[in-house]
């Protein structure tokens, strides 16, 4: 795992030493080694190394094979097959690493070895010989990629602060996206936009050429899940056999993996197939203390006794404002609530105890149907024949009722409107709200910590096999998750296999809220007076707002407090 940074400039001879700020930002997401690599006098590759495969001086990056020269961020979890598979074609290799097998995928097959690749990933590669870069990004965008492209200037970077450390680049706030991330609970991640009108993200599934001789880009989608063509899956032994070569292939590193525990199903089923591996694993849990009704610690317990291992448990701090800042500023953007800065102290944590490496359960809820909206997709029939599943969505119908009016400012996302199926509604998930932001957060607190943060639940084997599986079998039990549930009935614990509310990372917002953690309308005031041009509504005040709506206002100023460009 590393970061990333490509420097090519039209008329410009570059310096190298233009690069250093721009990689030193981001030292975090590399400690183990920064290499800056100027190629020619227009163009300079850069990379800080988190080394996990091969943490050796030979694996170090940029790599250069050939005419070619790749500066990656990610893990390809099947590299091992793919050697073998190139080695048989006459290809011959001088590492262990998966970074050496991409360079010579690509020799190969060209942009089709992003076909082939099953992890995570964000590169670029230049072949000298065409004088072309080519870039790509992981089919669910797990791994960040950015770029800037004016008419003398093309950066590639992994975080967007990496923008902010070169001279030639001015930015400015898009304010579209700030009415987004407040008219859509907090989620942003929507497109190829992003907070600086300037700077744009590759999605996820395409990947971009770059011809340095015209200074132009194209940008092609090499994958869409309507097109594929695996299999759905039909039955447990075969979910079972998915999830354990998932989770086998995310333990392909030099060293042991953390877990991270909630207590939920997800990570339960995580921990066991990590600790049918090895038992030198430690996991981590966030525990909420202040509101009992968010505390999953008894799950967790339960599960400790069943699975002996070594955990550790953190709760969000007394202090919390100083932390808060800490966590946007690693994130580049204003979070969605505070579960995010849980998150960030949960890898806080983890790298205290020395961790590299971590397996998380993102994905899961989009891929095997665990959000509440999943319930309509049920048969009316059968979720009367589930008293628990009844119980839990009429408290879900109770709590959405409870909430307090959210005001519109400028336009409605009305796109949900579009979902007609739990097929359609996982795809929405996956690719147009919801996932991109939980991946966004993911990747920037490991990150922020130099630990790499693996997600077997979006094996794209299992996400396909998922997505073209029937609701019979994916709400089995007519529950949500069900699939997930029945095929793991023997290993989970009872009080697990038998919970129905869903907690991820829950946080207090209401009872800080309540204790003046801060004057809403003081952080709303402020926020006006910073874009007086955006069209206010005139009822958005304390009275009308929902607690997660007030955090927003707060996360919004802290983030153009500390962010200062």
């Amino acid at each position: 795992m590393c970061g990333i940074g490509v420097y090519a400039s039209k008329n410009s001879v570059l310096e190298i030493q233009s690069m250093k700020p721009f990689m030193d930002c981001i030292i975090h997401r590399g400690p183990d080694n920064q290499s800056i690599t100027q190629i020619d006098n227009n163009l300079i590759f850069a990379n800080n190394r988190l080394s996990i495969i091969d943490g050796i001086e030979r694996s170090n990056q940029p790599f250069c094979y050939k005419n070619y020269t790749i500066t990656f961020n990610g893990a390809i979890y099947n590299f091992i097959e793919i050697k073998q598979e190139l080695i048989e074609l006459g290809h011959t290799f001088i590492t262990e690493s998966d970074t050496e097998v991409i360079l010579h995928a690509y020799e190969e097959y060209g942009p089709k070895c992003l076909d082939k690749f099953n992890g995570m990933w964000a590169f670029a590669i230049y072949d000298s010989d065409s004088n072309t870069l080519f870039a790509a990004r992981d089919r669910y965008a797990i791994k960040p990629l950015y770029y800037y492209h004016s008419k003398t200037e093309f950066l590639i970077a992994s975080e967007l602060k990496q923008f902010k450390h070169i001279d030639l680049v001015s930015l400015s706030y898009n304010k579209k996206r700030i009415v987004e991330y407040l008219n859509n609970g907090g989620f942003k991640n929507f497109d190829y936009k992003t907070f600086y009108n300037e700077v744009f993200q590759l999605e996820g599934g395409t990947y971009m050429l770059f011809d340095v001789n015209a200074f132009s880009k194209k940008l092609y989608r090499y994958y869409n899940i309507e097109d594929s063509t695996t299999s759905g899956v039909k039955d447990y032994d075969s979910l079972q056999e998915l999830m354990a070569d998932s989770i086998e292939k995310r333990l392909r590193a030099d060293m042991n993996p953390g877990v991270l525990l909630s207590g939920g199903v997800d990570s339960s089923i995580l921990t066991i197939g990590a600790l049918q591996h090895t038992t030198k694993i430690s996991s981590y849990s966030f525990i909420e203390s202040r509101d009992p009704s968010m505390d999953e610690s008894p799950f967790i317990s339960d599960f400790l006794k069943k699975y002996p291992h070594k955990n550790n448990q953190v709760s969000l701090p007394e202090q919390l404002k100083k932390l808060i800042d800490e966590c946007i500023y690693y994130q580049d953007e204003p979070p969605a609530s505070l579960s995010v800065v849980a998150q960030f102290i949960l890898y806080k944590l983890a790298s205290y105890n020395k961790e590299k490496l971590t397996l998380s359960g993102q994905g899961a809820d989009e891929i095997f149907g665990g959000y509440p909206r999943f319930f309509s997709y049920i048969p009316k029939s059968k979720m009367l024949l589930n008293l628990g599943n009844a119980i839990e969505q009429f408290r879900i119908l109770l709590k959405n009722k409870k909430k307090a009016t959210e005001p519109i400012f400028v336009f409605k996302d009305d796109s949900t409107d579009k979902v007609f199926s739990s097929k359609s509604y996982t795809k929405y998930l996956l690719f147009n709200k919801g996932l991109r932001d939980l991946l966004h957060y993911e990747d920037r607190n490991s990150m922020a910590h130099s630990v790499e943060s693996r997600l077997p639940y979006l094996d794209f084997r299992l996400v396909e096999g998922m997505y073209n599986s029937k609701n019979s079998f994916k709400f089995k039990l007519a529950r949500l998750k069900g699939a997930l549930y029945q095929t793991f009935k023997q290993e989970l614990p009872s009080s697990i296999f038998n919970r129905m509310n869903k907690l991820a990372f829950d946080t207090p917002e209401e009872i800080l809220l309540k204790n003046d953690f801060f004057n809403f309308d003081e952080e709303l005031g402020k926020l006006k007076s910073k874009f007086p041009d955006l069209p206010w509504n005139k009822k958005f005040k304390s009275s009308t707002v929902g607690e997660f709506t007030a955090w927003q206002v707060y996360f919004l100023n802290r983030f153009f407090e500390i962010d200062r460009i």
